[in-house]
């Protein structure tokens, strides 16, 4: 009985989490002092769990997903496509939930794209520059749909990184 108990509170915790941020309570009590331990022990909780993730993968008024895109640009000016090993679906999985974090503030952002750029430098010793785009998924409604809408990507966030 005590096991159903505490099973039965693990994941009415986890529901709450997630419901804390598919309804956006998450970004109201970060805001408020007095709530700012709920608002740090979800940031905990999903930094295990990803319970933060906004989910738009199947709700799409939750929000869009997001596309991460790296253009790198080599000593002679040619072009070329970064992107990270994701040999499992573990690896996609994390891929996706690290764009998801990246959203959080700009602060994240700026920190995401430089490590990310700093990434495909370090592989690729002749680049000199990274461009580092992402666009999140326009999703439309389905009465849009109906009328010939599609997801489209629309530019969230872009930046260029050089090597002096």
């Amino acid at each position: 009985m005590t096991k159903r108990r505490i099973a039965a509170a693990a994941i009415a915790l986890h529901f709450f989490f997630v419901i804390d941020v598919v309804t956006h309570l998450h970004d109201w009590t970060t805001r408020r002092a007095q709530l700012w331990p709920i608002a740090m022990l979800a940031n905990y909780y999903s930094a295990i769990t990803f319970s933060n993730r906004n989910f738009g993968f199947f709700a799409p008024q939750v929000t869009g997903d997001w596309n991460l895109s790296m253009t790198m640009t080599d000593v002679h000016g040619r072009q070329r496509p970064f992107s990270f090993a994701t040999p499992n679906g573990e690896m996609r999985v994390k891929l996706y939930s690290l764009l998801g974090h990246f959203t959080e503030s700009d602060t994240a952002m700026d920190l995401f794209a430089r490590s990310w750029a700093l990434k495909a430098m370090n592989e690729n010793r002749d680049v000199r520059r990274v461009d580092v785009v992402v666009t999140q998924n326009s999703i439309p409604t389905m009465q849009e749909w109906r009328d010939g809408k599609r997801i489209e990507p629309q530019l969230f966030y872009r930046t260029t990184f050089d090597v002096p």
